[in-house]
């Protein structure tokens, strides 16, 4: 199965994913796509960390070629509407 990798991007620091996960195609990475950002997300304020709005996440295949890239402030949005 083919790697794919999840990249945080365009923020303060950018987060380079080493380990990426094996999926079957570029739609399941993409499908994951919001998860993993969730996920980050979630990890972030547990942290303490500031979290950076203009930030995205780059889903790119093991050739490092970019099959999508998601903003991460609709889904912070999406999490505050949830937790309302």
């Amino acid at each position: 199965m083919p790697r794919y990798f999840f990249h945080v991007l365009g923020g303060a620091d950018n987060i380079y994913d080493k380990v990426g996960a094996e999926l079957a195609d570029n739609d399941a990475a993409l499908a994951l796509a919001p998860d993993v950002a969730k996920l980050l997300i979630s990890d972030t304020i547990h942290d303490g960390t500031v979290l950076d709005l203009t930030c995205f996440l780059e889903v790119c295949d093991a050739a490092g070629e970019t099959i999508g890239i998601l903003p991460i402030r609709p889904l912070i949005m999406t999490m505050i509407k949830q937790l309302s």
